[in-house]
């Protein structure tokens, strides 16, 4: 069985028609990035660490079929709450 990929972001040409699957950005790859960028830009004051995690927390609602609806043109869902429980609960 295939596993499941999940997607953080599309990819669509110039007239907005959507590429394939294989041009679009995976959803671990976007958090893994995120969350290296924002420790490198805390850095200067010491807050790699929890900036990584937060950075990776950030778009875990888009973990979802509902988001993934949206990654072909349907309703706009909130993303952002679900990692904003996870930080909070784990006192980030």
């Amino acid at each position: 069985m295939k596993p499941l990929i999940y997607y953080a972001h599309s990819a669509q040409d110039k007239l907005g028609n959507l590429l394939p699957y294989e041009l679009w950005q995976t959803l671990q790859s976007h958090s893994v990035n995120v969350g290296e960028m924002a420790a490198e830009f805390t850095q200067v004051f010491g807050a790699q660490e929890i900036a990584y995690q937060t950075g990776q927390l950030h778009d875990l609602g888009k973990y979802s079929e509902a988001f993934d609806h949206r990654l072909h043109g349907g309703l706009s869902v909130d993303h952002t709450t679900a990692g904003a429980k996870i930080a909070k609960m784990l006192a980030l």
